[in-house]
């Protein structure tokens, strides 16, 4: 199967004799698995976890760093609800099939064996009560409220359809738990959990006239119509909701008045039910205004009315809505957010019923919105979700710091996130000192002003975990690099990232037992990954297993992967360039990007893309400086483009090519890049100039584009090496780029600097013969005493300056390719050994691998084996396979890791990437042990009922407003005969357990068999509670009555001026 020739007569060392069969022991390291399919989000502010449902059945959970949790359904069902329950710790999932899932969260390691229910039953139109708790369905059945509505206004034209029956939203009143508010299709119906009865329907109907959401141009206008409810959010106060249709109205409610909304109106119009006669009769009027088709809305699919701690008034100050939907079919996709007025209401009259006029007209007053952000979007919405600070209560929309979203084709949806609220709905432009306004003209600081108010009316985008913010990007290729000592300082010095999503839930630590083997991977050498993305971008990640050292009393400080975002290249500044886009050859959409290469010393980057164009980027933290003119008209400078704040690479220059395809590229570290195409071609770029190398004349045949003499003219270029070296036939000591085409054919191209000057050129081609069909990048220029590489790199390039001559077999050439292996001296040279394989087997790759001061040639196959041969006479030492079957493009590094792209979608980028090594021993990069409740906190004090008007002293005193607590509303809503389990001991310390303990309550203990100390106990705390409130009392008669003085004396002080002004005539 295997065959090994040697010709050369020279004896070379053995680089090999260090390697050992037992140091071959391949496995995966981590598999990173993308969210191409979620489906929807929850986040719990009293953990601060964020978990994302998919459509095939897995529930990701996030937390800070390390912390990262996959739970299954018991069958890869889409997720259609996800909740956390703080008082459970616990996460709730309901599938579609409408099975509920439950899982504890206080469990310590990973995987957790967590504990899920069986399946639950919904019934259809009716709301039923699941006890968390207890792990069973309650008695509590709420029936179909809408139906009830329909039978209690009998008599009346009230239509009732299937789709009005079904609820479609449960919000329970943020301040009054006993009130549940259900969103039928036909409407929103209020009802009282404690005494089971409905209190008010709400019911938006169009009078005949009114435009509504379809506008006067729509063909029902003259027909009453009853638009289908969609969504639902409360105000913070809580006396006025807002109610989304599926007409793209929005509909303001007042809470005690069902009988007509306070406000009705679309994105663009307001009053939309208010019917206008003149509008009427001049549509009637003009028959061409008939013909004019109308334009549909969307419907408004989801609402979030958020507040704020911005005032001292306890019914807030402004708030921000957010809309979903309502826009016109075409419009671009995006999210919609108002700022609203404050809800500053009079108090009503003393003994006024139902809603008062004033109070009313305020609440209109505070539905006008005062300003409007828009935040787009490359793909349509689907679905969105507020982040709270610290808050659970009111949906999570009570001071919001951030808002993530789900966007992108029906088939593969990602998440985004970004911040909110806008920058402009609560912030001024800072204006500028004395100091600088001396310095500085009035046409200056009105530039400069209003280009502030531009960038702060953009919400920024945040960084998400690697899982999600890949997957919305769409990963097409990966590529793994060792970073040397001296560079890896300055690449992985990663900038701050305080643009990225709050998530600092839980803690992750590597297992005890197998922390001494992980101490050793301080001795490993920096690495980095790099992804390339459909949506043009590149992004760097820090894989190094330096990340994962930790204990439990030092947890994991940093993700692994740990993204860089400092290091992101963006090319999408370059495709959207007007003048560039004529380069790229007009494609729709970011060109797909082929591969990408960094040099190692200079840390510059090099993408080239399948268009035939290759983008160059310099790393640089300073200020780029604009180069002078490029000569070669193939070379478009990017200096032009705007700088990327806080980005360490910048676009340099563009190399764009015809309409050849790109098959090859090498980058090095001494100023050179070379491009290869599909016809054969290349092109050499000196980046001093930056400008193209061509040969003598009389050496190349194209125009712009040389290509020697080949008998076949389309003789794909398919790998290119740059080293400093001499030939067999040339021992000039010089830098030379190494071409290999599919044929076999190679041209070794030499580049000098001219005489007293800095200018370099070609001066020779030499042409040779290698095997066939190449492999890419798997072309090795070697020391022949050493093994070590010779790259074109600072230090070889010194060795040129310093003498030019190169000594007789000073360095061999590794080639392989898809049937077998070849060694040379000198690169044009004797043969000194030969390998071919049996056809049967596919290559994938191949790599010079460094082990234990030795070196090997691995190469990988697609049989699930990894071929190892000795180096430099390609003797076969060990076959062994490979715990992971790469079936697609491999990226080896030099000590033996490897990571590729496992699971292509079906459109294209990869649902997994698995990073895995040669050399599995002592490498822990096992999943880590995860506390998930490590940083839980307490939950709050309901959120209390607050009056309509101002607040006052004695309206606090006299008539306080308490609403029903969350244990009572556990009772009522669980019913008689409960089993309370007893609660189990959590594996953490006595203090922090006692802190996160559930308290579940009176209602829960009423049910519970009393012990004499319990009642003791009890009786106890009664006291002391009572003698609490006797003493909060007297403190409030004694406030009273200092306020009562203060009100006889101002009375006595207004008497005596008004008898003075009486007196003197005024």
């Amino acid at each position: 199967m295997f065959s090994s020739v040697r010709a050369s007569k020279h004896i070379y060392p053995d680089w090999s004799l260090g390697v050992r069969d037992v140091d071959w022991d391949s496995g995966a390291l981590r598999t990173i698995s993308y969210t191409l399919d979620a489906s929807v989000v929850a986040f719990d502010p009293l953990t601060s976890l964020l978990a994302v449902g998919t459509s095939c059945g897995t529930i990701r959970v996030f937390g800070s760093p390390g912390v990262e949790v996959t739970l299954n359904q018991t069958e890869p069902l889409s997720v259609q609800f996800l909740q956390f329950s703080a008082s459970t710790s616990q996460i709730i999932s309901v599938d579609k099939r409408n099975r509920l899932h439950i899982w504890d969260l206080t469990q310590i390691g990973y995987p957790h064996v967590l504990q899920k229910t069986v399946a639950f039953e919904c019934a259809i139109r009716q709301i039923r009560a699941y006890d968390l708790l207890c792990l069973k369905a309650s008695p509590y059945i709420i029936p179909n409220l809408w139906r009830s509505h329909c039978q209690r206004m009998s008599g009346m034209d009230i239509p009732s359809t299937p789709s009005s029956e079904i609820p479609m939203d449960i919000a329970p009143h943020p301040r009054e738990l006993k009130l549940m508010f259900v969103v039928f299709g036909g409407g929103v119906v209020q009802y009282d959990l404690i005494n089971q009865e409905l209190i008010c329907a709400y019911e938006l109907v169009i009078p005949a006239g009114a435009p509504g959401g379809g506008g006067l141009e729509c063909q029902d206008l003259l027909t009453h119509r009853r638009p289908q409810a969609t969504s639902f959010a409360f105000h913070p106060a809580s006396h006025f909701f807002a109610v989304g249709y599926m007409d793209g109205c929005i509909a303001f409610w007042a809470v005690e008045d069902g009988g007509l909304p306070l406000l009705v109106m679309t994105l663009s119009d307001t009053d939309v039910n208010v019917v206008d006669g003149s509008k009427i009769e001049h549509r009637l009027e003009n028959p061409s205004a008939n013909a004019l088709p109308s334009e549909t809305r969307d419907p408004i699919y989801k609402l979030a009315w958020c507040g704020f701690p911005n005032s001292t008034d306890p019914r807030g100050g402004d708030t921000a809505l957010l809309v979903l939907g309502g826009g016109f079919v075409g419009d671009d996709p995006g999210l919609v957010a108002f700022l609203m007025p404050a809800f500053d209401s009079p108090p009503p009259p003393a003994g006024a019923t139902g809603l008062h006029p004033t109070v009313r007209d305020a609440m209109r007053k505070s539905l006008v919105p005062k300003k409007e952000a828009f935040y787009p979007s490359d793909d349509v919405v689907r679905d969105f979700f507020v982040i709270p600070r610290d808050n659970p209560y009111f949906s999570g929309s009570w001071d919001p710091v951030n808002i993530v979203w789900i966007c992108g084709p029906a088939d593969s949806p990602g998440v985004e996130a970004y911040q909110f609220p806008p920058p402009h709905f609560f912030s001024i432009p800072k204006s500028p000192t004395p100091d600088q306004c001396d310095s500085m003209d009035i046409e200056d600081h009105l530039s400069s002003v209003l280009e502030e108010m531009k960038i702060n009316q953009v919400p920024m985008r945040l960084h998400l975990p690697v899982p999600l913010a890949s997957a919305r990007n769409g990963v097409t290729g990966a590529f793994v690099m060792t970073i040397q000592r001296e560079s890896s300082n300055t690449l992985l010095a990663s900038s701050a990232t305080q643009h990225s999503l709050p998530l600092n839930g839980g803690c992750a630590w590597i297992d005890g037992a197998k922390l001494s083997q992980a101490k050793l991977a301080k001795y490993h050498p920096h690495q980095i990954l790099i992804t390339s993305h459909r949506n043009g971008s590149i992004h760097f990640h820090d894989i190094s297993p330096q990340l994962l050292i930790s204990t439990e009393t030092s947890p994991v400080t940093k993700d692994f992967p740990q993204p860089l975002h400092d290091l992101t290249i963006d090319l999408d500044t370059v495709f959207q360039d007007p003048g560039l886009c004529e380069l790229l050859r007009g494609t729709n959409g970011p060109p797909e990007i082929c591969s990408v290469q960094l040099a190692p010393e200079s840390l510059d980057c090099l993408v080239t893309l399948k268009t035939g164009a290759a983008i160059y980027s310099l790393f640089s933290e300073e200020e780029s400086t604009k180069p002078r003119e490029a000569s070669d008209k193939e070379i478009a400078l990017l200096t032009h483009l705007p700088e990327q704040e806080g980005r360490k690479f910048r676009p340099y220059m563009m190399l764009h090519q015809g309409t050849s395809v790109t098959t090859a590229s090498s980058l090095c570290d001494i100023g050179f890049f070379a491009v290869g195409y599909n016809d054969g071609s290349l092109t050499i770029v000196d980046l001093r100039g930056p400008s193209i190398l061509r040969p003598a004349q009389e050496q190349y045949l194209r125009k712009k584009h040389f290509q020697p003499d080949h008998r076949n003219s389309l003789d794909t270029v398919i790998s290119l090496t740059w080293t400093i070296s001499g030939l067999a036939t040339d021992l000039e000591l010089a830098v030379r780029l190494i071409a290999i085409h599919a044929s076999g054919t190679t041209n070794i191209y030499k580049i000098v600097r001219s005489q007293g000057s800095t200018i370099f050129a070609i001066t020779g081609v030499v042409a040779t013969e290698t095997l066939p069909n190449p492999l890419p990048r798997c072309s090795f220029v070697l020391d022949s005493q050493t093994g070590a590489p010779l790259c074109a790199n600072g230090a070889r390039l010194a060795a040129f300056l310093r003498s030019s001559v190169a000594k007789p077999n000073e360095c061999l050439w590794v080639t392989v390719s898809a049937t077998g292996a070849r060694c040379t001296a000198d690169i044009t040279g004797d043969r000194i050994g030969k390998v071919d394989w049996n056809r049967k087997h596919h290559v994938l790759t191949a790599q010079i691998i460094e082990r234990n001061g030795s070196r090997v040639l691995v190469v990988l196959t697609d049989k699930g084996e990894a071929l190892v041969y000795s180096l430099p006479y390609l003797e076969l030492l060990y076959t062994t396979p490979l715990s992971v079957r790469p079936k697609g493009p491999v990226s080896v590094d030099e000590t033996g890791d490897f990571v590729y792209c496992d699971e292509i979608s079906s459109f294209g980028v990869a649902a997994a990437l698995t990073l895995a090594t040669l050399h599995k021993g002592r490498r822990v990069y096992d999943d880590l042990m995860i506390d998930l409740m490590n940083s839980a906190t307490a939950v709050p004090p309901q959120p209390q009922p607050i009056a309509i008007g101002p607040a006052s002293l004695l309206g606090s005193l006299f008539n306080p407003q308490k609403s029903l607590t969350g244990e009572q509303l556990d009772a009522i809503l669980a019913g008689p005969n409960r089993p309370i389990p007893k609660q189990q001991a959590t594996p953490h310390s006595g203090d922090v357990a006692a802190t996160k303990t559930p308290n579940y309550g009176p209602g829960i203990l009423d049910n519970v068999e009393k012990k004499p100390s319990d009642l003791y106990n009890k009786l106890t705390a009664a006291v002391a509670e009572r003698g609490e409130m006797l003493g909060d009392l007297e403190q409030r008669l004694d406030s009273i009555g200092q306020g009562s003085r203060d009100m006889v004396a101002q009375a006595k002080r207004l008497a005596a001026e008004q008898g003075a002004k009486k007196w003197f005539g005024f």
